[in-house]
């Protein structure tokens, strides 16, 4: 059998031609490699994620990092970082980018206050100085512990009767950690607690009126024991006030569970309430983020690569495939 050389010759020319017009015409790329980064101060932070804010679920655990060829698809999407001990950040919504820019998301948390930062008013052990700790930090994970200690000055300040009266009044939480001979007087709503309506009956204010205003306000005492009760019965409340305290109590109860939604479950998994400071608004990239691209630019960059493909299939069977291969997948523009 006789081989043609100079038609054999044609067609490996005519492949070789192929393959530099596709290398030429910007198809044959090399994938495009987007870097993204989740971070957090201090480090640790579980990072949820979601397309709106009461859906976000858990996600990462930062830091975070990926190189990826194919879009992660974070463009839109809602961010926030969470860790026991600090304030749950705001939420970050995502700009659109497209693949090649790096995305770069950082979370400073604020700390709720912790044995570290209590440590400065531990040295002051002043019932001001342990005051202005709640202050500043109203979700410390250590606040029992900062109570205990404004319970222990209190016997010795000017006034103890107005001091546990401010305790309970700030902090009812406070209540149950006072001394048992004064605990009782002091639970109860702001104007009505227990050593209040001692001296409203010592006015000479009828149990009939108490009764009623106790009901009226819908306020929480507490499920009192026998023991307390009988203790009650001691400071001079009648059955009737005492009676009118607990329904008050049973009331409020009732009244919060008949107002708390019932958990929300995606799949299987229980959707976390956010916090009403979480929801005012999605705040811009955070200080270190790095800049990603506006909408236009992403546009243009997308047109770049649909006018890829367009020559692509302008290049027939084989020549279509090869260059297809070369475009990378998973990005945003298809």
């Amino acid at each position: 059998m006789q081989i043609d050389v100079n038609k054999y010759d044609f067609f490996l020319v005519k492949a070789l031609f192929l393959l530099v017009f596709v290398f030429m015409s910007g198809c044959a790329v090399t994938p495009t490699y987007t870097a993204y980064g989740l971070d957090s101060n201090p480090s640790g932070a579980d990072i949820y994620r979601g397309t709106s804010a009461d859906n976000l679920t858990y996600y990462k655990t930062a830091p975070f990092r990926l190189n990826s060829s194919g879009s992660l698809g974070w463009s839109n999407n809602l961010f926030q970082a969470r860790k026991k001990g600090f304030k749950d950040s705001a939420i970050y919504r995502q700009p659109y980018s497209a693949l090649g820019n790096p995305i770069n998301i950082y979370f400073n948390l604020e700390s709720e206050g912790g044995a570290e930062e209590l440590v400065r008013y531990k040295n002051m052990n002043s019932i001001a100085g342990y005051y202005e700790f709640l202050q500043t930090y109203p979700e410390s994970l250590v606040k029992k512990e900062v109570y205990e200690a404004i319970v222990v000055l209190i016997p010795d300040s000017t006034v103890p009767a107005d001091e546990y009266s401010r305790l309970s009044n700030d902090y009812p939480d406070a209540i149950s950690l006072m001394p048992d001979d004064v605990r009782l007087s002091y639970v109860g709503p702001p104007g009505m607690k227990v050593t209040d309506i001692q001296k409203l009956l010592m006015q000479g204010i009828g149990e009939a009126v108490l009764e009623q205003k106790i009901i009226g306000a819908e306020k929480p005492y507490a499920e009192f024991s026998f023991d307390e009760i009988r203790q009650l019965t001691e400071m001079g409340l009648s059955d009737k006030v005492i009676a009118a305290m607990l329904k008050a109590t049973k009331i409020h109860q009732d009244k919060n569970q008949s107002a708390v939604p019932a958990p929300v479950t995606r799949g299987n998994q229980l959707v976390r309430p956010q916090s009403a400071q979480s929801l005012q608004g999605y705040v811009q990239p955070a200080a270190g983020t790095s800049p990603t691209n506006s909408v236009g630019e992403v546009a243009i960059d997308c047109a770049a690569f649909l006018a890829k493909k367009k020559a692509c299939d302008q290049l027939g069977m084989f020549g279509s495939m090869i260059c297809m291969k070369a475009i990378p997948a998973g990005h945003n523009c298809f």
